[in-house]
């Protein structure tokens, strides 16, 4: 299920006046090959065991899920980033997909001020817990865990991970926290971190723009994918607040409904179906309209005559913003006596 951000949109005399959130970047790697082909630069060992594309990860509801390749930090060797609009204030939160094969003991993701630099923080570590799985650490700047979850995380397992990086006023305040989900979207109101805030007596950055990947360790085995950068934390991880999706078998149709709590540049949604002999199918061909951007939700329905008694029907709902990203919902099952 995917949830949207929050936000109020005010017209008065026909003037449009949002308080809006920005997605500062989205990388889902659609591409395949190199990392530094595609809009990325090595700033360390380069072309060393450069990183290259992998097969996606997916995470049930996440906006970012299952859309092209990922990252494998896979030895060690090159380090890549990649830059965004520069934020000089409030709180940055970058969310992404890891999955991994090995506690690799080091710090893998971390944010920087402009490049080339060597000033890193919000270090983001896999380590060992000595119990056969492993665990998320973070820093603020220092090469060694100083917060450590105890979640026992099992390996060869996609988690959805946020490290949120708050610019504070004054000299050494900035601080640091991480999120991190095992199963289900985070909630619509961002939630007690699991690790942190960690504030360190180290100099603050100059501004946040940039997001680099990092391979420490020969045989590390980690997978990166769906990085999103923003600066409001339901942006960075979340587009709808779906609270409902049902299929209904009446008398010669089944209704598909489903219910919104709130939308952001929700275009509309398509429907798809399938059976147990054939593959999933649009069954919409125009885009059911959506509201755009509310903070109040809506129902929807449809209902499909095309089908046929004693058959078992799934449905898949795609919601598509305006920029023509799409985020899936669902199966939900169904059948007409």
């Amino acid at each position: 299920m995917r949830q949207m951000i929050l936000y109020f949109i005010v017209i008065l005399c026909g003037i449009l006046n949002p308080a809006f959130s920005t997605l500062l970047l989205e990388e889902n790697f659609n591409f395949s090959g190199l990392l530094t082909a595609n809009g990325w630069a090595a700033h360390s060992s380069s072309g060393v065991s450069p990183i290259s594309t992998t097969t996606g990860l997916t995470y049930a509801g996440y906006p970012s899920s299952g859309i092209g390749q990922a990252a494998l930090l896979a030895t060690t060797g090159e380090d890549v980033n990649r830059g965004f609009t520069a934020q000089t204030a409030g709180s940055i939160y970058f969310s992404f997909l890891v999955s991994t094969t090995s506690s690799s003991l080091g710090y893998f993701f971390h944010t920087s001020d402009p490049m080339p630099s060597t000033t890193f923080r919000g270090k983001v570590f896999i380590t060992s817990d000595g119990t056969g799985d492993f665990e998320f650490a973070l820093t603020m700047s220092t090469n060694t865990p100083t917060a450590i979850t105890n979640g026992n995380y099992s390996f060869n397992t996609t988690y959805l991970v946020v490290l949120k990086y708050t610019i504070v006023a004054g000299t050494s305040n900035d601080n640091v926290s991480l999120f991190v989900f095992s199963s289900g979207m985070p909630p619509v109101t961002e939630p007690a971190p699991t690790l942190g805030p960690i504030t360190e007596t180290v100099a603050d950055l100059v501004s946040i723009g940039y997001v680099e990947l990092r391979q420490h360790t020969a045989g590390q085995g980690i997978t990166v994918d769906g990085i999103r950068i923003a600066d409001t934390w339901l942006e960075s991880t979340t587009l709808i607040d779906l609270v409902s999706f049902s299929a209904i078998p009446k008398t010669d149709n089944i209704q598909i409904a489903w219910q919104t709590a709130s939308e952001l540049d929700n275009a509309g949604f398509h429907l798809w179906r399938a059976t147990e002999a054939s593959p999933y199918t649009l069954i919409t061909n125009s885009l059911i309209p959506a509201q755009g951007t509310a903070t109040t939700g809506a129902s929807y329905d449809y209902k499909d005559y095309d089908i046929i008694p004693g058959t078992r029907y799934s449905y898949k709902l795609e919601d598509i913003d305006v920029a023509g990203k799409s985020g899936w919902h669902g199966p939900v099952n169904a059948e007409c006596k």
